[in-house]
């Protein structure tokens, strides 16, 4: 009997010592709010099936999230990392002879934009909100969204006042009859 009160009580101090040593593994509720919330924040790299302007706002966001506790070189090994490995490639290859790493973060987003998405001149962005007609499963309100898009960089600027003019006309003469 007293070898197995004797034994209760080893399990009992073996248990109690687990316990302290779980305890002690976890993080304090005061470490786990010291923490930023934005360190468990992920970013999804660059996809193909995106623009190049809303990817650069995305890592801009997630850049800004993380700029506390970043340096401006960690902003350019973000982006070096964010790029596929063929744009990865090609940057470097835009660099040449220089590295990326030797760049500003500023300098690698001009010099990939000028790559991926060079800015069309202004008439041809005019040429394609003149030819943008309402397709006829698409509704009126995706419709003024796609127009807006197009309308962005065309510069249909009126030459004495500098207000936008080509919003409504554009607009009106292109819907279809319903």
């Amino acid at each position: 009997m007293d070898q197995l009160q004797g034994r209760l009580g080893q399990l009992n101090q073996n248990t109690e010592n687990s316990q302290l040593n779980i305890r002690s593994q976890q993080p304090s509720e005061t470490l786990q709010r010291s923490r930023p919330l934005t360190a468990s924040i992920s970013f999804v790299p660059f996809q193909e099936e995106e623009s190049f302007k809303n990817f650069i706002r995305r890592l801009e966001v997630f850049l800004h999230l993380h700029g506390q506790t970043m340096q401006p070189k960690d902003h350019v090994y973000t982006l070096l990392h964010a790029l596929t490995p063929q744009l990865h490639q090609k940057l470097y290859d835009l660099c040449a002879p220089e590295s990326p790493l030797d760049k500003t973060y500023s300098e690698l987003v001009k010099i990939l934009t000028e790559y991926v998405d060079p800015q069309p001149s202004t008439w041809t962005l005019q040429h394609r909100l003149l030819s943008r007609m309402q397709e006829s499963q698409e509704t009126i309100k995706i419709y003024s969204v796609e127009l807006q898009k197009l309308t962005s960089d065309c510069d249909f600027n009126c030459e004495h006042c500098n207000k936008y003019i080509a919003n409504i006309h554009y607009f009106a003469c292109s819907l279809l009859e319903d």
